[in-house]
């Protein structure tokens, strides 16, 4: 059967009855008793706001449910759906977590920082069909296979349209050699470049820890990325790289639509291929993404001690779940290999507790 999540302004169960849930009332009475500009302004927003539906059944039982008006179709997946919320790309989405944060997560006992925790306990029963546990530990990928062969289908490869790009399009290879992952761009010819991110797209994370060789390096811009956007155009992360051409420092990146900000830099000498790369990321209680980040000879020993630390406090932070993968830079007469990648989901422990059906009374409980 056809299967289909939409976000709706109202509840939606199996039989489609439409029920304005008891949790949303709350946030509507919190906000209709403060007299604040922003009270008034949430006040007349909340039409707009609702929360994730499944929907099975026959088509023309979806059709009816798409019909309706105010319904999004947001993916026939959960992951699609869970990255067009947590993306923010819908302004429905974005104040309704915001609402949920400020009126109910104290009451609920929730880490209102925790935003796919928020979400999930809008998700139907449905999604959950009795699990009661979700795959947590570690992804390698060794690139194992026949020269030639293409990454493994647990990748997704997306050339950006803006970041890093001179005169595209550029004509590249993506495929294993001797084992390895390989990006390479044309031999010859005129100069090109475009900025590609390699997410692995198996598992979905807020904190993570992703390690990987690079064995080659091909740009100065090469390096592992974390919280890379997975309801969009994979262009929204954060990323290090420590300069394989030219000067000597390692430089954190937040890349936000393609628009990149530098978010510091460290004097940590440059380190030639073949060189491992950590970065880890994780909340440090507030909300504010907290990266280390770690550089060192592959035939060395890890440090201790990350390479560098940095907490993103800014309005922009990248808060939402999202892929562990590489960020490279592909140009003519360049290749750049990787090898031994692996990305740990580090998100809570490694239940989920059952919840009992929303039906009418709202998302609570």
């Amino acid at each position: 059967m056809p299967v289909r999540y939409l976000w709706t302004p109202w509840d939606v169960d199996d039989e489609g009855t439409n029920t304005w849930p008891a949790d949303f009332r709350t946030i509507e009475e919190s906000y209709r008793d403060d007299l604040s500009n922003r009270s008034t302004h949430n006040v007349h927003s909340l039409a707009g706001i609702g929360r994730l539906a499944l929907v099975e059944g026959p088509a023309p039982y979806i059709s009816d449910h798409l019909a309706v008006g105010g319904v999004v179709n947001v993916g026939g997946t959960l992951t699609e759906a869970r990255g067009w919320v947590e993306a923010n790309t819908h302004r429905r989405a974005k104040e309704f977590l915001t609402h949920f944060e400020t009126v109910l997560a104290h009451l609920r006992n929730h880490d209102p920082s925790d935003k796919l925790s928020l979400l999930s306990r809008f998700l139907p029963d449905q999604t959950i069909r009795g699990k009661t546990s979700q795959r947590r530990g570690t992804f390698t990928e060794t690139w194992t296979g026949t020269d030639g062969d293409p990454w493994p289908s647990v990748w997704t490869t997306t050339e950006l349209d803006t970041l890093d790009v001179q005169t595209p399009p550029i004509t590249e290879t993506i495929d294993i050699q001797s084992n390895e992952g390989r990006a390479a761009g044309p031999v010859g010819g005129q100069f090109k470049n475009s900025g590609f991110t390699f997410a692995y797209n198996g598992d979905e994370a807020t904190d993570m820890n992703v390690k990987a060789t690079n064995v080659s390096a091909g740009t100065t811009n090469d390096g592992p990325a974390v919280r890379i956007e997975n309801g969009g155009g994979y262009d929204t992360f954060y990323y290090f790289r420590n300069r394989s051409l030219s000067g000597n420092d390692t430089r954190l990146y937040k890349v936000i639509d393609e628009v990149r900000t530098e978010e510091l830099s460290d004097s940590q000498v440059q380190i030639t291929p073949s060189r491992d790369y950590r970065l880890v990321v994780e909340n440090d209680g507030s909300g504010d993404p907290v990266l280390d980040g770690t550089v060192w000879a592959t035939v060395n020993t890890e440090p201790g001690t990350p390479t560098f630390s940095h907490t993103d406090t800014e309005v922009d932070a990248i808060t939402g779940s999202g892929f562990g993968g590489l960020y490279d830079v592909i140009q003519r007469n360049s290749v750049v290999t990787w090898d031994d990648f692996e990305m740990t989901n580090n998100d809570g422990g490694g239940t989920v507790p059952k919840r009992r059906r929303l039906g009418l009374t709202g998302v609570g409980g």
